[in-house]
């Protein structure tokens, strides 16, 4: 409040806006998300759908209106990467502490991550690896001992992720590591390198259900997985999540144009988990689990055009720009808003409103320029 009171008095300071339509996603969705509340019945839902999402109007504000010199931008890249690693540090001491009293439950999923719930904070982890691959033998080229401290981070957060236990944690680190290793080791790359890598990634993966069992047992449910034969009544996260989507798609069939409000969405698929049966996910309260349906569900067609905009439309033009910071983000936001309904809780939305706001208004040739800053 007070640094809202001060960016009005000083207004003078503000330098003009950069518009482009990537910096104009997110004021406008949180703008629909207001025009949506103040049509739902359920006034305290909408309520909190605006509070939820406030930082979709003020991080772009404080980010496109305001100059940023790019030492305070890496400043904050680099707290964002160390306070994940001081945050799976402690986790890990944590599970240890537990583990010599007997209780080795907490090395593994929700017992494990204590701060936030794992699938968030793996997509956290993820994107730490993304900034220390891309940026920080750059930064601390002249700096050996920080650069090679980067390795160990790097080993600290990836273990993390496997602690997590979360399943879309552990697709989107096997899919962005090949590409992180391609662009580290760049100016190196030959048949031998990259056949000696392959080796090494394939014996990693093969040891997985030897060192990190418990995680790997997760997968089993994919597997086995039969849509037409799924228990109404079940709570595996798999599972339910068929019926939740069957339920949600049902729903925005019916209203795809305007959406049930974002006040009102989640009490229609209630009320349909109840006419249907799906006990399980009624006795939970579960969302749609995927952004793209929930926005969808709440707002209807503007609220999936939203959505489709922050992520595959952002990442294509990042790809295009080469901004690979940016391209990596809306490459994980999209991989887990098709699992999780993200942009429902506040960690889910200040990792989106920070990050993105902070990428689109500074490229990456900005952020690898040895002489900046």
């Amino acid at each position: 409040m007070l640094w809202a009171i001060a960016a009005v008095l000083s207004f003078r300071a503000i330098i003009p806006p950069t518009l482009t339509v990537k910096s104009l996603i997110l004021p406008l969705f949180f703008l629909i998300t207001v025009i949506s509340a103040l049509l739902s019945l359920n006034g305290k839902e909408a309520l909190t759908a605006i509070e939820v999402k406030l930082s979709f109007i003020l991080l772009p504000f404080l980010f496109f209106c305001f100059p940023w010199p790019i030492e305070i931008v890496k400043r904050s890249l680099i707290a964002f990467v160390s306070g994940n690693f001081i945050a799976s540090l402690l986790l890990i001491t944590r599970a240890v502490g537990y583990a010599i009293q007997g209780e080795t439950r907490y090395f593994f999923y929700m017992d494990f991550s204590y701060f936030m719930h794992p699938s968030y904070f793996a997509m956290y982890l993820c994107f730490s690896l993304v900034l220390l691959a891309l940026y920080y033998p750059t930064w601390f080229e002249i700096q050996p001992a920080l650069k090679k401290m980067s390795w160990i981070y790097a080993g600290v957060l990836t273990v993390t992720v496997f602690l997590c236990a979360s399943k879309m944690g552990f697709i989107t680190l096997f899919l962005l590591v090949p590409f992180l290793l391609a662009y580290r080791f760049r100016s190196h790359l030959n048949v031998k390198t990259i056949s000696l890598m392959g080796v090494v990634g394939g014996l990693l993966f093969l040891s997985l259900p030897f060192i990190f069992p418990t995680t790997i047992e997760r997968f089993k449910s994919i597997t086995t997985l039969q849509p037409d034969q799924i228990d109404k009544a079940s709570t595996e996260s798999s599972a339910v999540r068929v019926l939740v989507w069957k339920q949600s798609l049902d729903l925005i069939a019916k209203k795809p144009l305007t959406g049930y409000g974002v006040g009102d969405a989640n009490d229609s698929l209630y009320t349909a988990y109840k006419e249907n049966g799906l006990t399980g996910a009624l006795d939970h309260h579960l969302n749609t689990h995927n952004q793209f349906l929930q926005s969808a569900l709440g707002i209807g067609i503007a609220g999936f055009i939203g959505v489709f905009m922050l992520t595959v439309y952002s990442c294509i033009d990042a790809l295009r720009n080469r901004h690979y910071s940016l391209m990596a983000l809306c490459l994980l936001l999209f991989l887990n808003f098709t699992v999780e309904s993200m942009l429902q809780t506040a960690s889910g939305v200040l990792f989106t409103a920070a990050l993105y706001s902070l990428l689109v208004r500074i490229p990456h040739s900005a952020l690898i320029n040895k002489n900046s800053g």
